[in-house]
């Protein structure tokens, strides 16, 4: 039996967003980048990571829990500070604290404009870092049409794609209970 394989689309992203409440597109956002700290925690466990994050992350859900994400702006200028230069090739833990900090920033912009465009990023930059370490399994010289597709198709980025689609689904309800749920399910998830 074969499982279709779900691809990122940015439209098919913005016409979910739009039926969600903000505190569910705040979760959904939260989930992805949490989902991203969590792989950064596993692989990079004798990596100095800032004490920023957590700060930050503490903030977010105290945000998620109130409905308002002011105090997360006051992280604006930190997490400006951890992004990588884009010429520099950075180990595994510079690129998932560059890409949690990114999202970050986009999680802090949604915050000033509710921009569904902020959250489609925060995806984005999930699936493009599941994207970056299947191609990295896949150890190739060359990328083709074929490779692309075994990219597409590996199990770190459709399993991303599909925890997306699931928390969308279950936010989708605006209940207590479907936050709960997503928050308690992502807590414990890895992008890889």
């Amino acid at each position: 039996m074969n499982q279709e394989i779900v691809n990122f689309s940015d439209s098919e992203l913005q016409s979910k967003l739009l039926n969600l409440a903000t505190n569910c597109r705040i979760m959904f956002s939260v989930s992805c980048i949490l989902r991203l700290t969590n792989s950064l925690n596993r692989s990079c466990r004798d990596a100095e990571i800032d004490s920023r994050f957590y700060s930050f992350g503490s903030a977010v859900w105290e945000g998620v829990e109130r409905g308002c994400l002011k105090k997360v702006r006051k992280f604006e200028e930190d997490l400006t500070l951890l992004l990588m230069d884009e010429d520099v090739e950075g180990d595994i833990c510079d690129i998932l604290i560059n890409n949690i900090a990114t999202s970050s920033l986009y999680l802090i912009e949604f915050s000033k404009d509710n921009s569904i465009d902020s959250v489609i990023w925060i995806a984005q930059k999930n699936y493009e870092t599941c994207d970056y370490f299947a191609s990295l399994s896949l150890n190739r010289d060359k990328y083709d049409s074929l490779t692309e597709q075994n990219i597409v198709t590996s199990h770190l980025v459709q399993r991303e794609l599909l925890r997306q689609k699931r928390d969308l689904d279950l936010l989708a309800t605006n209940s207590v209970d479907s936050v709960a749920r997503v928050k308690s399910l992502c807590s414990s998830e890895y992008c890889f």
